[in-house]
């Protein structure tokens, strides 16, 4: 890595914070306490629990994984274009 890079403190948080999204949204499906999907009518607009750790959402569905998910999703699409538009500015 270049020195530079890790002398920049804003250049290395930032770093440190893409490899953590990316661990998280690689493992998602370890790390996510409920299926984000899941519907339960019963259960909207839950405060955080054990079983809830950010609560529920209008349709009783949990917060955390659903954001936990949301990161794969975010990066199924960056990095693809990332790359695209860097094959397009190098060619």
């Amino acid at each position: 890595m270049n020195k530079a890079l890790l002398k920049n403190r804003q250049a290395l948080v930032g770093l440190i914070l893409m490899l953590f999204v990316s661990v998280i949204a690689v493992f998602a499906p370890l790390l996510a306490p409920n299926d984000p999907n899941q519907i339960d009518a019963l259960n909207k607009f839950l405060p955080a629990s054990s079983e809830y750790p950010l609560g529920t959402d209008q349709l009783g569905r949990c917060v955390l994984s659903r954001l936990i998910f949301g990161a794969r999703y975010s990066l199924g699409i960056a990095v693809p274009t990332l790359l695209a538009l860097g094959s397009i500015g190098l060619g």
